[in-house]
């Protein structure tokens, strides 16, 4: 037996698309008490480009009963920065 090793054969580039939910994400991340507000914008900034539009009252209900209502002016703000900077 050689001392070397052939090179694994080279692959064709494969694309893969992945399908998210993004309204139960979000909802996991306001249920996880690891999430931070920060972090919770981010996913906020994602549906607020999202196509058809996502139901947002339970959203926002779920973000004041755990943070309050500053929590979720502030995540709006954050959220709505961010989706602007990535139109």
């Amino acid at each position: 037996m050689s001392g070397s090793l052939a090179p694994p054969p080279k692959r064709g580039r494969r694309n893969v698309t992945f399908e998210v939910d993004w309204e139960a994400l979000i909802m996991q991340e306001i249920g996880n008490q690891k999430c931070t507000r920060k972090e919770v914008a981010h996913t906020y900034s994602v549906l607020l480009r999202s196509h058809p539009a996502p139901r947002f009252a339970p959203i926002n209900k779920a973000i004041v009963d755990r943070w309050s209502l500053s929590g979720l002016e502030y995540i709006k703000e954050l959220a709505w920065k961010t989706a602007e900077r990535r139109a």
